[in-house]
């Protein structure tokens, strides 16, 4: 076939300085006058710009991509005979 084999990555993974989440969406604010609880709320207010569609929205490259990866091998085909 025209394809190879290969992994490719189901997620987007955001570089370690990416500002992509307020407090508010992670990990989620506690009551006042608390900074920390046990039931900590996380607002998701992204909508649909989730995952590798807020890096093209912002225009923000990734880390790791959605479908980055590589092929498993090369193949080579010679002495064919018909």
């Amino acid at each position: 076939g025209e394809a190879s084999p290969g992994g490719r990555l189901p997620v987007t993974f955001p570089k370690v300085d990416e500002q992509r989440f307020t407090n508010e969406q992670y990990p989620g604010v506690c009551p006042a006058p608390n900074y920390w609880c046990e039931d900590l709320v996380a607002t998701f207010s992204e909508g649909v710009l989730v995952g590798y569609r807020w890096n093209d929205a912002k225009k923000q490259p990734a880390a790791y991509p959605f479908g980055f990866g590589l092929t498993y091998t090369n193949f080579e085909f010679s002495n064919f005979r018909s």
